[in-house]
């Protein structure tokens, strides 16, 4: 019996799919890869292929439906892989229903798994938006948007810091979905991510353009998600207020410095004074001091 042309054309998306699949998985075993990114562009063009879609997720209290790829999707996602090994190899059944992600967050979610990216929305109307889609993505197991949410942060923190003092800026309180993606970031790549935002937040702070956070630092015996966040928060950011530190006072001071965290720096270089001012300053005004000093 011989396949139809419409049978030949399925077959032939469904090979496509494999293939770009396998080079993805492939790549990613390399250490010196092409980022997988550049490859997942080739999905794009069955973002809308209902013809052969074998994954139906239903989305939010609304019940939306999104017709996927299981293929593409498990590739993304460690959610919808862990189910495909365990749940969907075994029975007939080829959906799931998503009850608590909203339907714009997930549509977010499902344009990146089919490589369209991500860019982040503009601060601060889309603050709740970039918080729901990154720990929405944790959730998912999706760790390339993770990623990507981070650097996009970093990106968009360092443009706010660059602007003078008369534009407008549209972000002036990075902590809140800073202590966010700390509380929910896993693995090292993300907390390199993390720390290239601690940096850039700490050189705002140091320039005056941002105030210190309206956090109180919590104690490592609170596990909370938010408390975890907190304190991860804090650490990351000490950690670059001391790098910003060290890196303002001068090579003659530096060796006193490393012996007593308390020297008051005398000499006349700008670098040392600028440290001697963020030194001196209050708890209140800067909490960053408080492991330096103690």
């Amino acid at each position: 019996m011989e396949m139809t042309n419409n049978q030949m054309r399925i077959l032939s998306k469904r090979w496509e799919i494999q293939e770009i699949s396998d080079l993805i998985e492939e790549k990613a075993k390399k250490r010196f890869a092409p980022d997988p990114y550049i490859i997942r562009r080739r999905f794009r063009k069955f973002y809308n292929d209902t013809d052969i879609s074998d994954l139906t997720i239903t989305v939010g209290k609304s019940k939306s439906v999104f017709k996927l790829h299981k293929t593409i999707v498990c590739g993304s996602s460690g959610y919808f892989k862990g189910a495909s090994n365990h749940f969907w190899s075994q029975t007939l059944i080829t959906g799931v229903w998503l009850a608590y992600i909203e339907v714009a967050v997930f549509e977010v979610i499902a344009l990146w798994m089919y490589g369209y990216g991500y860019t982040l929305p503009c601060a601060p109307l889309g603050r709740r938006f970039i918080k729901d889609t990154y720990i929405a993505a944790d959730y998912l197991l999706v760790a390339g948007l993770k990623k990507a949410i981070i650097y996009g942060a970093r990106d968009f923190w360092n443009e706010e810091m660059l602007k003078r003092s008369f534009d407008l800026r549209f972000d002036t309180d990075p902590y809140d979905l800073f202590r966010t993606l700390c509380a929910y970031a896993a693995g090292s790549s993300e907390r390199d991510g993390l720390y290239s935002c601690a940096i850039i937040i700490i050189k705002g702070f140091g320039s005056k353009l941002i105030g210190p956070p309206r956090f109180v630092n919590v104690g490592d015996d609170d596990d909370s998600e938010d408390a975890a966040g907190v304190s991860r928060m804090f650490k990351l950011l000490r950690e670059a207020y001391r790098e910003m530190i060290r890196g303002a006072i001068c090579s003659d001071c530096y060796p006193k410095w490393m012996h007593d965290c308390r020297y008051r720096h005398k000499c006349g270089s700008m670098k040392c004074r600028s440290a001697q001012e963020l030194l001196s300053q209050s708890a209140e005004k800067n909490p960053f001091n408080t492991p330096l000093l103690d």
